[in-house]
């Protein structure tokens, strides 16, 4: 058998890239285990997640219903605060366990079909920066990679039925992120064409399809998701190659559109090699190929689907492609063992090339995530900086309107958790408030109207007593006070 797909080995004979693999490897877990039990403030999507967690059922259900996820994470999380609590390091060490129980169900999947297999894709995984960011976040991120990891590495063979675990895995995921559903879709629509010969494994299929539907018929039946569809929320994305740039940016240094070009190249690249080395594969390298194969077909299929919906109703950011991980894990691992069991004297150059891959992403994931650990939007320095300085004035918090409960929910997390629910600040809206002097007046994350806002300020004569204490890249991002005397 070749070393390329041999099981991995007792460590007495284990080579310079075994140690190199195992160091990158224990510094991917790591990266995503940095400041994870630091209480740095939650951002304004965190508090999102944190204060629908803190509500009844029946109010978090409604919000739920305008919110523009689906509701599996947040029904957990918020039973995972009722037993252990609101603190910053509790409620993101749920997304710390989904994201690592990912990647050691990913390591002992992979490491099946051979020890270079294994090896490629549970580095890529370890060291990608979406794993790290992700793993520190109280959102549904890390939930979603975790049914995305198991979808992917149960995706059925040409020549298998589907089985219970892989369809399980689609409704749950489609539970957890409209990213998920519509990658959970494109897997059982690939999975229904293989198996047309098959009446028993198309009837589940299709069951589970309808399944997977239910909610977000449901959502658009009762909810608000409508409402924000064709252009009308906050994310925007210009054509085909801004999607492609979007997919790209987690997994490829920053080199803009031609990211998206060469993502999508390298599928193609993927699948041609996987259909040219099909009939020439030996059964110890055919389940390698047909994984390669079916993976990179999905995510081009994905992609695609994604620039589509993008054009009639952007949904496309960054962190949403953190669903493709597992399957693009898959996809380079197959075409690194592919390619070094046909050019075996060319093997350590190709896996010298991508440990340097590896290694460089390993360094972006662990400068990212102490990034984020200063609190770019510091909601909780700039409440405690109103409860020690100016609780004794009028408090408000900026809104576009009185009904936005959510926000109002928000903007009072830190002030009712520092003070014992005694401090609570009121909407104040542009036009329609009347001020009481003197007052204190938190803003944050306004990113639909941070001009208007800041007009306002000057114009009722206030003055900027605090900001978040970082550099402030992203100005309608900030976190801060006015205060009117």
């Amino acid at each position: 058998m070749n070393n390329s797909t041999q099981k991995f080995t007792h460590p007495s004979t284990w080579n310079i890239s075994t140690y190199i693999a195992i160091f990158l490897a224990v510094g991917g877990i790591l990266a995503s285990s940095l400041w994870i039990f630091s209480t740095y403030s939650y951002w304004i999507d965190e508090l999102y997640s944190v204060t629908a967690g803190n509500e009844t059922f029946s109010s978090l259900f409604s919000l739920i219903l305008w919110d523009v996820h689906p509701p599996l994470y947040q029904l957990l999380l918020k039973v995972w605060i009722l037993a252990f609590g609101d603190n910053e390091p509790t409620t993101r060490f749920l997304s710390w366990i989904f994201a690592n129980a990912a990647a050691l169900y990913f390591f002992r999947s992979t490491s099946r079909y051979g020890r270079l297999f294994g090896i490629v894709a549970i580095l890529f995984f370890l060291t990608n920066t979406l794993y790290a960011y992700y793993s520190n976040e109280t959102r549904s991120y890390a939930m979603t990679l975790f049914f995305a990891t198991i979808l992917a590495v149960n995706f059925p063979s040409n020549k298998s039925n589907p089985s219970l675990l892989f369809l399980v895995a689609c409704i749950l995921l489609s539970l957890t992120h409209y990213f998920g559903l519509i990658l959970a879709g494109v897997a059982l629509a690939v999975c229904f064409l293989q198996n047309l010969k098959h009446p028993r494994s198309l009837l589940f299929i299709f069951i589970t399809g309808l399944i997977c539907l239910l909610w977000p018929i449901y959502h658009m039946l009762y909810g608000e998701i409508l409402n924000k569809t064709n252009g009308n929320f906050w994310i925007q994305v210009n054509g085909i190659f801004s999607t492609l740039e979007l997919a790209a940016s987690g997994y490829l240094p920053k080199t803009g559109q031609l990211g998206g070009v060469i993502l999508i190249l390298g599928l193609l690249s993927g699948i041609s090699l996987a259909l040219y080395s099909k009939t020439k594969a030996d059964n110890n390298l055919n389940s390698v190929v047909s994984m390669t194969l079916n993976s990179s077909l999905i995510l081009l299929i994905f992609i695609g689907l994604i620039g589509i919906i993008d054009i009639w109703s952007p949904m496309s950011t960054s962190r949403n492609y953190i669903v493709l991980l597992p399957f693009l894990g898959i996809s380079i691992a197959g075409v690194i063992t592919i390619l070094s069991n046909q050019y075996p004297s060319h093997s350590k150059k190709i896996l010298g090339v991508f440990f340097l891959f590896c290694a460089l992403s390993l360094i972006k994931s662990v400068h990212v995530v102490h990034k984020k650990s200063t609190a770019k939007e510091d909601w909780r320095g700039a409440s405690l900086y109103i409860i020690n300085n100016h609780q004794d004035k009028s408090l408000y918090h900026t809104a576009a309107s009185e009904n936005d409960n959510w926000l109002h929910l928000i903007f009072n997390y830190y002030l009712k958790k520092f003070s014992g629910g005694s401090v609570e600040a009121t909407p104040y809206i542009i036009d329609k408030t009347t001020l009481k002097k003197p007052a204190a007046i938190l803003f944050g994350h306004d990113n639909l109207m941070a001009d208007e806002i800041e007009r306002e300020m000057t114009k009722i004569g206030a003055k900027q007593s605090y900001e978040s204490n970082t550099p402030i890249e992203i100005k309608n991002e900030s976190v801060g006070v006015y205060v009117v005397e």
